[in-house]
């Protein structure tokens, strides 16, 4: 399950989206052996679709296999589905819902130095991104600075 949720990055980060669908068919083929399967499968094809531009077809590919109760995802504990509630964030933000990609985001920052902190500079572009949108320039500009003092 894992190879193919890895293979289909790959097939992603190299545009093979023939490949990509392979791999996604894999894993929904094997998604109602657990929850964790079927996050990792609609994972897999949300990231495909908002890759090739169609965010509200990524955002509906999550839903129907997510469970979400208090901006959470349901995943197993080691997991704790950061990278999914970051892309969530990110399909959310392209879609204009910058309060929604807001809450999204803070939900990855909350836990995210202690289990991912290689995703804290997407975090802080997609918070200051949606502070912009929505006209808080002084929270835009604080965002937009943490995220380049990573780099610094």
């Amino acid at each position: 399950v894992f190879v193919d949720f890895m293979l289909h990055h790959l097939a992603l980060r190299f545009g093979d989206y023939d490949l990509a669908i392979e791999h996604e068919a894999r894993l929904k083929a094997l998604a109602d052996v657990t929850q964790v399967i079927a996050n990792l499968a609609a994972e897999a094809e949300a990231r495909r679709l908002f890759q090739q531009g169609d965010a509200a077809a990524a955002l509906n590919a999550f839903d129907p296999f997510q469970a979400i109760e208090d901006n959470q995802l349901t995943v197993e504990p080691e997991n704790n589905g950061y990278r999914a509630r970051l892309l969530r964030a990110k399909i959310l933000l392209a879609l204009g819902r910058n309060e929604d990609a807001l809450r999204w985001a803070q939900s990855v920052h909350a836990g995210l130095q202690a289990f991912n902190p290689e995703l804290l500079p997407d975090v802080y572009r997609v918070q200051a991104e949606a502070h912009e949108n929505l006209g808080q320039w002084s929270r835009a500009a604080d965002r937009y600075q943490r995220f380049v003092d990573l780099w610094a």
